[in-house]
């Protein structure tokens, strides 16, 4: 019997991040895609069914909304993680409101952790 996996897409993240956080996150039944920029981000949002999104995010990147508003254009409902730099102090609230925050490197741990808070 095959048992789907959960579907995850992570923007803008560290390529050794990355492969690290993809083999990790199979153990635990999710399959990882990563992508740096917005074209990627809709190719890859319109040919697939992501179960959630993982956004790169600092204080000073207005392009965060841009990415929402292409997420929700598409008429997709994946749940949304935002991943925050630990350097950064500062985050719109209405984003902290209503999306959790990784803060720091994205490791398994604190996907799982977030994934874990989100309701549905």
């Amino acid at each position: 019997m095959h048992i789907p996996m959960n579907k995850a897409l992570v923007c803008q993240i560290d390529a050794d991040v990355s492969a690290h956080l993809k083999q990790e996150m199979k153990r635990y039944g999710w399959s990882i895609d990563a992508c740096d920029g917005m074209l990627e981000m809709l190719r890859l949002l319109e040919t697939n069914d992501y179960d959630l999104v993982v956004l790169n995010a600092t204080a000073r990147n207005v392009e965060i909304h841009t990415r929402l508003g292409a997420i929700k254009a598409l008429d997709k409902n994946p749940r949304i993680i935002l991943n925050l730099a630990e350097s950064e102090n500062y985050m719109p609230s209405s984003l902290i409101i209503e999306f959790p925050v990784i803060k720091g490197t994205l490791t398994t741990a604190k996907l799982l952790d977030a994934v874990h808070e989100i309701p549905g």
